[in-house]
């Protein structure tokens, strides 16, 4: 048990270390480099569950993952945008157009909000 959770707290590490990471390199290359969420705390907090002293510990890790706090202090806001295109905020839709392959879609909703939409038809 020992093994897994050192191997778990090891790996937990590496992805955690590499999602902060992240923020360097897309200062550096001016391109926005994506995190990984949620994985880097599950692994961090199961190697630190397992262990007896260390197991209050494993609250911190959602705080610990850049990925996952990311994850966290972003919920709100996709639950917002969510909410605002659901079709019970759904104004209008209306077909702007259409070609061999693609249909295009505007849809008007509350607030002033607006999506176009493209479906794409696989070529055959």
């Amino acid at each position: 048990m020992k093994t897994l959770a050192i191997i778990a707290i090891g790996l937990g590490s590496i992805i955690s270390l590499s999602n902060w990471a992240t923020i360097y390199l897309s200062w550096e290359t001016t391109k926005f480099v994506s995190s990984v969420p949620l994985f880097g705390a599950l692994f961090l907090g199961l190697g630190l569950a397992l262990f007896e002293k260390t197991r209050y510990y494993a609250l911190l890790c959602p705080v610990a993952d850049y990925g996952t706090l990311i994850l966290i202090v972003s919920i709100p806001r996709l639950i917002k945008e969510e909410w605002e295109t659901s079709n019970f905020n759904l104004i209008q839709t209306l077909l702007i157009g259409k070609s061999e392959h693609t249909k295009y879609v505007l849809k008007l909703y509350r607030k002033g909000i607006f999506i176009i939409q493209a479906v794409l038809k696989p070529l055959e």
